[in-house]
């Protein structure tokens, strides 16, 4: 190769570099907004070592022991109010009463389901969520007045509902 076709050759190369490199930056920049802008879901704020836990009751999403259907429960938060626990889930709602709990397993004595409806699902969906993300998952569970305040994501269209503390 001669000092000719070198010199051409670094003069492309350094050409190639000033016009390909603002684009790759550009590129760069999107991907690193991108990933600051979705933030995992947090974690626990706290946990139990498995030995401790074994020795409480669970709660797996069952009315009683005979019923055998598990499903996932998908929990999102739980509220205690006086000696019952509210459990806000994926669609559904459950109620716990703390006093009739026996053995290993907590049973619950009501369950609300709330699905989003076929409308806002299919609005979530034609915004690129994935099917599971169009589901209501419920995030907020307050006590007031002698009722319950709740909000779920409702498939990305938050929704929120009061209701009385009997479910």
């Amino acid at each position: 190769m001669d000092s000719n076709s070198s010199q051409k050759l670094k003069l492309w190369c350094v050409a190639a570099m000033a016009t390909l490199t603002p684009c790759f930056l550009r590129i760069f920049a999107v991907l690193q907004l991108a990933a600051c802008s979705f933030p995992e879901e947090p974690g626990p704020l706290i946990s139990a070592p498995a030995e401790v836990v074994r020795r409480y009751p669970v709660f797996v999403g069952r009315a009683h022991r005979s019923y055998t259907r598990q499903e996932p429960l998908y929990i999102q938060t739980v509220l205690k109010v006086n000696r019952t626990l509210y459990i806000g889930a994926r669609d559904d709602l459950y109620r716990v009463e703390l006093d009739h709990v026996s053995g290993d397993e907590m049973f619950y004595s009501k369950k609300r389901t709330w699905e989003s409806n076929k409308n806002d699902i299919r609005i979530c969906r034609m915004k690129g969520k994935h099917e599971e993300e169009c589901r209501n998952y419920i995030k907020v569970l307050l006590s007031h007045d002698g009722g319950l305040f709740v909000c779920g994501t409702n498939a990305f269209n938050p929704l929120c509902a009061n209701y009385t503390i009997l479910l």
